[in-house]
């Protein structure tokens, strides 16, 4: 137990209503032999003080004060990780109690793998269960937070700390040709979406994409028609969220997302599992 098999990574910033329930997740595990590595990215509010309190020898905090970006703390945890597997997770989510053990039982049984994603259930604020999102194994992109992937892959293919916003997607698609991808069907994870997007920060998303995979699409292997197209639909989709967000419509974009409704046993069960993780 003194060499974790699997490292969890937790970015942080500003996430004090919600970060205990992060860790608690991380703490009621099936799986046991991890450390958890949690990254302050110089919050302003109580995140730390909430995290120090909760003892456990398994986590290590860092917390310099300093502003670095969502892909330059993930790189500096990928170096200190310790573990043979590397596995995501926000400071606002939670995982499925079972989430660690049914993926590091996966990647065991298929060594090929690199990536591993899953689908999650949709929560809000109030931990309520709303949907689910369903991620097939045929597809190369993940659910960012859900990844486990072998850690020396992560040494390998870092992020790109330019990219401070969808920066997974980027790693994707740079990688895509080189590795082996996989998701799993099975909800371990309560991902959370609460209320809409920002439009200032939404916008700032889509004219990143237009701008650096213009300029670098055929690193991705994008044809110019593919570049051209996507830059395209980005700028559809500026407009798109603006006006359905001015009216006040902007929830409806949330639920369109690629997600499916539950029925009631399953939203029944799917709470009951969150509030085991949680306890």
């Amino acid at each position: 137990m003194n060499q974790p098999l699997v490292s969890i990574a937790i970015p942080c910033y500003n996430c004090s209503r919600f970060v205990e329930d992060a860790v608690r997740s991380v703490i009621n595990q099936t799986y046991q032999n991890w450390e958890l590595l949690i990254i302050d990215d110089g919050s302003k509010d109580n995140t730390v003080e909430i995290i120090r309190k909760i003892k456990d020898s398994r986590i290590t905090i860092f917390s310099d004060g300093c502003n670095k970006g969502l892909p330059a703390r993930l790189n500096e945890s990928i170096k200190w990780a310790r573990g043979e597997y590397y596995a995501r997770m926000d400071a606002d989510d939670i995982m499925h109690k079972d989430r660690i053990a049914k993926q590091v039982a996966f990647l065991i049984e298929h060594p090929n793998v690199d990536v591993l994603g899953c689908s999650a259930y949709i929560i809000n604020g109030s931990n309520s269960v709303l949907r689910k999102r369903i991620v097939k194994n045929d597809q190369r992109g993940f659910i960012h937070p859900t990844v486990i992937a072998k850690t020396s892959w992560f040494n390998r293919n870092q992020y790109d700390e330019a990219m401070r916003r969808s920066q997974d997607i980027e790693l994707w698609l740079r990688t895509k040709d080189i590795s082996c991808f996989a998701n799993m069907s099975d909800c371990l994870f309560f991902y959370r979406e609460e209320g809409v997007p920002q439009v200032k920060k939404y916008v700032q998303t889509q004219l990143l994409h237009i701008k650096h995979f213009y300029k670098f699409g055929n690193s991705y292997g994008f044809s110019m028609s593919q570049v051209l197209k996507n830059r395209l639909l980005a700028y559809v989709k500026i407009v798109v969220f603006s006006i359905v967000n001015f009216i006040g419509l902007g929830d409806v974009l949330l639920r369109m997302r690629s997600s499916e409704q539950l029925d009631t046993k399953e939203k029944e069960r799917a709470e009951r599992d969150l509030k085991e993780s949680i306890i």
